[in-house]
């Protein structure tokens, strides 16, 4: 590594902060999540007790909204990144100890314009 690279992020750590402190937090209306999500513009927005994103517009919400990402010096250029670990780290598995998931709420060809929804399980 030369002395301008940056260390590889740690992604398990931001992936575990996106499911207990973003995703959690909004389905138990956290009052410091659902404010930073009521002035996020953009694909990220609560729906009544739902949180509705895209993969994009998250990513831009946890560079802006997280002091773990700005522990790990992320950048905007880690996005892809981002992507591969957010859907290889098994979110749901996660989710679903909290009786939540993610599901596709709207595919769209373009894969960075498809919606998804974060909801509530029945108990």
């Amino acid at each position: 590594m030369t002395s301008t690279e940056q260390p590889a992020p740690d992604w398990p750590a931001l992936l575990d902060h996106l499911v207990n402190r973003v995703f959690i937090a909004a389905l138990d209306g956290d009052v410091e999540i659902t404010a930073a999500l009521g002035r996020c513009e953009g694909g990220v927005r609560l729906d009544g007790a739902d949180l509705v994103f895209t993969v994009p517009a998250l990513w831009h919400f946890l560079l802006a909204h997280n002091e773990v990402a700005a522990s790990l010096s992320l950048a905007a250029r880690d996005y892809p990144a981002f992507r591969r670990a957010l859907y290889g780290h098994g979110v749901n598995a996660a989710l679903r100890q909290n009786h939540a998931v993610v599901g596709l709420e709207r595919a769209d060809d373009d894969h960075s314009l498809s919606t998804y929804r974060l909801r509530r399980l029945p108990a």
